[in-house]
C-alpha cells in the first residue's frame, strides 16, 4: 500500500465570511486535518483578509484575493493551482464537511492512488443557509442524495470518465465508470 497522501482543501467564497468561517471550523474540529486549506476570496467587498486570522488553525490557511471577481470556477481554478497537496478537496463556502471526512478522502486515495479516481461522499448542506428551489432539489434528487438513500454516510471511489449511476463493486456508494 502507498503512504498516506497530503490533502489540500480549497475553498471559493464571496461576502460570506461567517458562512466560510463555519466551513473552517468544521475541518479544524476534523478527527484528521488536511495539510493545507486555500480560501479564494472572489472580490468580496470588504476584502477578507482582515477577518481570517489564519494562526488559530491546526493546518496552513492562505487566503487569496480575486480583485475584481471572476467567479467562483476561477477562484477553484487559483486554489488547485496554488494548491501543494497530492489529493485536492474543492468544497464550496457553505458545505460542512463531516467530521471524519479528511480521514477517509486520504484513506480511499492511499487505497487507490492511481490517477483518474475521485472520491465523493454524503454532502451536508449549512442548515441556516436560505432555502432555494436549486437547494430543494439538489437535496432531494441530487447524485449526493441518491448515495445516501444507497448507502447512508459510505463515501464511494470511483473513476472518473463517466456515469453509469450503478453501485460500486464494494457496495459501498457510486461507481463511475
Amino acid at each position: 500500500m502507498s503512504a498516506m497522501p497530503t490533502l489540500s482543501v480549497v475553498i471559493p467564497t464571496r461576502n460570506r465570511p461567517q458562512v466560510l468561517l463555519k466551513a473552517l471550523a468544521c475541518i479544524q474540529e476534523g478527527s484528521e486535518h488536511p495539510e493545507e486549506v486555500i480560501v479564494v476570496d472572489d472580490g468580496s467587498d470588504p476584502p477578507l483578509g482582515g477577518s481570517i486570522d489564519s494562526a488559530g488553525y491546526p493546518f496552513a490557511l492562505t487566503v487569496l484575493r480575486n480583485a475584481p471577481a471572476r467567479g467562483a470556477p476561477a477562484a477553484r481554478n487559483r486554489g488547485m493551482r496554488m494548491a501543494r497537496g497530492e489529493v485536492v478537496l474543492i468544497i464550496d463556502d457553505d458545505i460542512l464537511l463531516d467530521r471524519h471526512a479528511i480521514r477517509y478522502h486520504k484513506a480511499l486515495h492511499q487505497r487507490h492512488p492511481e490517477p483518474g479516481y475521485a472520491v465523493s461522499g454524503r454532502v451536508i448542506f449549512d442548515p441556516d443557509m436560505p432555502r432555494t428551489v436549486i437547494l430543494d432539489y439538489l437535496e432531494e434528487y441530487g447524485s449526493h442524495a441518491w448515495m445516501a438513500r444507497r448507502a447512508e454516510g459510505a463515501a464511494a471511489v470511483s473513476s472518473r470518465s463517466s456515469w453509469s449511476g450503478s453501485p460500486s463493486s464494494s457496495g459501498s456508494g457510486v461507481a463511475l465508470t
